[in-house]
């Protein structure tokens, strides 16, 4: 049980394929934009709450600052819902984060955010996360983190894996 009496869910949720298009970049002053459509697949279970039974789709818009071993991200985003239980379908996301390359292997990211909650009782989400990714080779990275939901009932701690690869 949680802090509100509810009972807590262990498993995998909805599996989310990602990409991201950088199509405007300014090397001199270390800043680009990108594009990363997202596709989620009905993985999870629905039953224990950790999915919808459904596909769904996301476009987000990623702004990126570099300065030194320092890098600044802003995104915000738009995604379609696709469920059966009456949930909203249209949700916003926004969020910043930084990332600070520790060593050439190994970055560091804090991130926080919000985003408009699926359940139409609830408004927006908060949530901040820490995470690493660990630089494996020049196209590939593995990334760990741990996401912490704000102001939500029940609060929701989350881990999420990663793989970037870059072609």
């Amino acid at each position: 049980m949680d802090a509100t009496g509810e009972p807590g869910v262990r498993g995998m949720g909805d599996a989310t394929l990602l990409a991201k298009w950088r199509f405007h970049e300014d090397e001199a002053r270390g800043w680009s934009l990108a594009l990363r459509p997202e596709l989620s697949l009905p993985s999870g279970s629905i039953d224990k709450g950790l999915g919808n039974d459904r596909t769904g789709a996301a476009l987000t818009l990623v702004s990126s600052l570099e300065r030194g071993s320092w890098t600044w991200l802003a995104n915000a985003g738009m995604a379609w819902n696709n469920n059966r239980v009456g949930d909203r379908t249209q949700l916003w996301s926004a969020s910043t984060a930084v990332l600070w390359a520790a060593t050439p292997k190994l970055s560091l990211v804090a991130d926080i955010g919000a985003s408009r909650a699926a359940d139409r009782e609830v408004g927006a989400e908060k949530f901040g996360l820490l995470g690493a990714i660990w630089h494996m080779g020049e196209d590939i990275d593995l990334d760990l983190g741990w996401r912490r939901s704000f102001g939500a009932r029940p609060t929701a701690h989350t881990v999420g894996a990663g793989l970037t690869v870059r072609w």
